[in-house]
This record gives C-alpha cells, structure tokens and sequence, in this order.
C-alpha cells in the first residue's frame, strides 16, 4: 500500500517542504495539487513522496518523488 505526502515550497520561505496533506489513493495527486495552487497563492512548488507501507505494518520506505510548478499549470 502507497502513501502519497504532498509537501509545499515558496520563493518567500514561508513553505519549506511543508506538509499540506497524505493522500491514500493516487487518483487524488492530480486534484489536490491543483487546489493548492489556487488556493495559496505563493506555493511556487509541490512535490509528491510516494512511500511504500507493506499492508499490517506501520513501516514505510521512500519510493520516488514528483515535482511539481506553478508555472506549469
């Protein structure tokens, strides 16, 4: 079972690799990185660490992670 923590960045350094949700379920990565890019304003980056937690366990590894920019939306 994957994790899906979306961190934020900003020019200013007010957001630095802050955490702004946990995601269970991939189909929700597009959605919620759209939203928090119209709803705060100067998130210049969001990136998505995948984490892979074998199911019974609260144990998880980093897989990969994803980076994403306002000036590609």
């Amino acid at each position: 079972m994957n994790i899906w923590v979306v961190t934020c960045w900003n020019e200013s350094g007010d957001y630095m690799n802050e955490v702004m949700s946990i995601l269970f379920d991939p189909d929700l990565i597009a959605p919620k990185v759209a939203e928090l890019f119209t709803e705060v304003k100067d998130i210049t980056s969001i990136k998505v660490e995948t984490w892979y937690r074998e199911e019974g366990t609260d144990d998880a590894s980093f897989c990969e992670a994803e980076t994403f920019w306002k000036e590609d939306e």
